[in-house]
Order: C-alpha cells, then sequence, then structure tokens
C-alpha cells in the first residue's frame, strides 16, 4: 500500500488564503482532495469560507467518488 499526502497552503494577502490537502491511497484506489478558501472581513473573526470536498468515505473502504460544497460565515459581536 501507497499513502501519499500533500497540503499547500497559500496566503494572498493577510486576509485571504487558500488551503488545500490531498490524499491517495493505493490499495482501495481512493483519492481525496480537500480545498478552502478564507476571506476575514473582520479579523480575527469574522470569516467567510468556501470548502470543496471530493472523495469521502468510510475509513478504509472504496466508494463512489461524491463532490461536496461548503459555504461557512461567522462573526462575533
Amino acid at each position: 500500500t501507497w499513502i501519499h499526502v500533500a497540503r499547500l497552503n497559500q496566503f494572498f494577502t493577510r486576509d485571504l488564503y487558500l488551503r488545500v490537502f490531498f490524499q491517495t491511497n493505493s490499495s482501495i484506489d481512493r483519492e481525496n482532495l480537500q480545498a478552502v478558501l478564507v476571506y476575514r472581513y473582520k479579523p480575527p473573526f469574522g470569516t467567510l469560507q468556501l470548502a470543496y470536498q471530493r472523495g469521502t468515505a468510510e475509513f478504509g473502504q472504496v466508494s463512489t467518488q461524491g463532490n461536496t460544497v461548503f459555504l461557512k460565515t461567522t462573526l462575533v459581536y
């Protein structure tokens, strides 16, 4: 079994950044991808996050590679 993991953090500005996580597993022919784009409009706690996820399944199981998109906003008064 070969498992590869790659992480990437790209900071465009102090308040706008992208985080990417990619993982492969050769024994079950599975690839996972997670990406989160974060914009902090009221630093440090007011954020807008757009996330994409592909390849979620039960731990160690072969599955269909579904796509999911999330949108999250937070604000602290």
